[in-house]
């Protein structure tokens, strides 16, 4: 109803003339951005521009979120949508950042047989249907200069929000575009889901980490990290999985970043 408005205001909001400071930070905040080309660099910009000045972030665990860290935030998450420059992850409004990984209470953990445990749990991150997004900063600072061994808390984090803009429940399904057809994803992701543990268990020696196999949402989590940190690598590990990756996020990311060693 008022998408109009939101509209206005973003388009407001990219009149401001841009700090230097702001773009440094924006830049130097996912290492992505000095392979990636100019204009889509421009374009990325204004999306971080965007989703910095929309979102609401607080420091949890006695940490001050600072401007520098909403825009390394917002820098890592636009690397998802570069190819939807209109989508800003408008079903979450707020980012939750705590220094480190932290300690949730009451959490209730089933063991399978019907048992289950009522205690504490230590959390990188989480993602909640209609937000907000939990990250800590310290994950965050190590996926900010390198591909960091495949390993992105802000990009696993958003691909759950992206797996849920189209249900309640993380599922592995994120939105398609209109050319995919939807149907014929789902079946192959399972494929790729169901070869991945089958090899995992026969001792093959895999890309994917235990954790990545636990469910198809955190297949696509996983995997998600993997084609934006090491492309190049989950493209011969999973060539399966990478190519119903970019039928997502429409950008071949080996084209632009190099191998990492």
């Amino acid at each position: 109803m008022f998408g109009w408005w939101r509209e206005w205001r973003r388009k407001h909001r990219l009149k401001r003339p841009l700090l230097s400071e702001e773009q440094r930070w924006a830049s130097q905040g996912a290492w992505q951005w000095s392979y990636v080309p100019a204009a889509k660099w421009k374009e990325g910009l204004d999306w971080i521009r965007t989703f910095q000045g929309e979102k609401n972030f607080e420091g949890c665990g006695g940490l001050k979120v600072t401007r520098e860290m909403e825009w390394t935030i917002a820098s890592q998450a636009a690397l998802m949508l570069l190819a939807y420059p209109s989508w800003h992850f408008d079903n979450i409004q707020s980012v939750l950042v705590y220094p480190d990984s932290y300690r949730v209470q009451g959490t209730v953990r089933d063991l399978g047989g019907g048992i289950a445990l009522q205690g504490e749990s230590l959390r990188e991150g989480e993602a909640w249907y209609g937000g907000p997004v939990i990250l800590n900063w310290n994950q965050i600072e190590e996926a900010r200069s390198s591909g960091n061994e495949g390993h992105s808390l802000t990009i696993h984090e958003f691909s759950h929000q992206l797996d849920m803009w189209n249900s309640r429940n993380a599922d592995g399904v994120p939105p398609l575009p209109h050319s995919v057809d939807s149907s014929r994803w789902q079946a192959r992701f399972q494929d790729e889901f169901d070869l991945a543990r089958s090899y995992a268990s026969s001792g093959h020696r895999i890309l994917m980490n235990d954790y990545g196999m636990t469910s198809l949402a955190e297949f696509f989590a996983v995997s998600s990290e993997y084609y934006f940190q090491i492309p190049h690598e989950l493209g011969e590990y999973h060539p399966g999985v990478f190519e119903l990756l970019r039928d997502v996020y429409q950008i071949d990311w080996r084209e632009w970043l190099p191998r990492q060693d």
